[in-house]
């Protein structure tokens, strides 16, 4: 694959043993980058394969059809693995920062050698935002969103955009109501008070009530504990309105 999470980052400051000690932490998130964009991509190229089978009519043919798909597979089409290349980036969070903002941060954080250092870190992030955004509400102020559900670009993807941003909904829904009955906490109090009475009740930011112990959720599924956080929070602003209103 074209990059990985370490951006390409090449140079080796530190020679010897040192620096590979140094670059270990790298090598192994480059290396869980590679295994997973695997997976995603192979994922993707099974569901085209699939779905090519189905078009050329051989799904009532069983042994035609997994002949075909398993042809597909191995021996994809360029506009195949162009999609299955675009599905590895999106689940790995790799998808290049297209957007004048994005562009404009990378090339901010390429600006000399001292910010080239957290660059790598930069894009993942960013796009870990989006990915959560594409998955709530939000995601239908997108120009692709509105142009895949109204159908332009096809029923699949007028059928993977619903489901995106109906799954990301519902984890919102549910994290929220949760949240009501006291079983999950998002960003926590504002004040310094509040937060140290909650510090000594024992309930921490970011967590999920479980028996009588709270279990943080925050790096659980990236995008996915981002979305209930902001739930979380969106339900305690809505109870300190209505308390204030009162």
């Amino acid at each position: 694959f074209e990059m990985t999470k370490i951006e390409g980052f090449r140079q080796k400051a530190l020679p010897g043993l040192v620096g590979e000690a140094v670059r270990l932490p790298l090598r192994a998130l480059a290396t869980e980058d590679a295994f997973f964009s695997a997976l995603a991509y192979r994922q993707e190229l099974d569901a085209l394969a699939y779905r090519q089978a189905v078009k050329e009519g051989l799904f009532m043919q069983p042994v035609e059809f997994a002949a075909r798909r398993a042809e597909l597979v191995s021996s994809p089409t360029e506009a195949m693995m162009e999609k299955a290349r675009a599905n590895a980036a999106s689940q790995t969070f790799n998808t290049p920062l297209d957007t004048p903002f994005g562009r404009g941060i990378m090339q901010a954080a390429n600006a000399n050698v001292m910010t080239k250092m957290i660059a790598m870190f930069v894009r993942t992030p960013m796009r870990i935002i989006g990915y959560a955004g594409e998955r709530s509400p939000l995601g239908l102020l997108g120009d692709e969103a509105r142009a895949n559900l109204s159908g332009v670009n096809g029923k699949i993807a007028q059928d993977t955009e619903a489901a995106k941003i109906l799954l990301g909904s519902a984890v919102m829904a549910t994290a929220a109501s949760y949240a009501g009955q006291g079983l999950l906490t998002g960003s926590g109090p504002r004040t310094a008070e509040q937060k140290a009475v909650n510090f000594l009740l024992g309930v921490p930011p970011f967590s999920m009530k479980i028996g009588d112990y709270y279990y943080g959720y925050q790096r659980m599924g990236g995008p996915f504990g981002m979305l209930m956080g902001t739930a979380a929070d969106a339900q305690h602003l809505f109870e300190v309105e209505a308390s204030e209103k009162e």
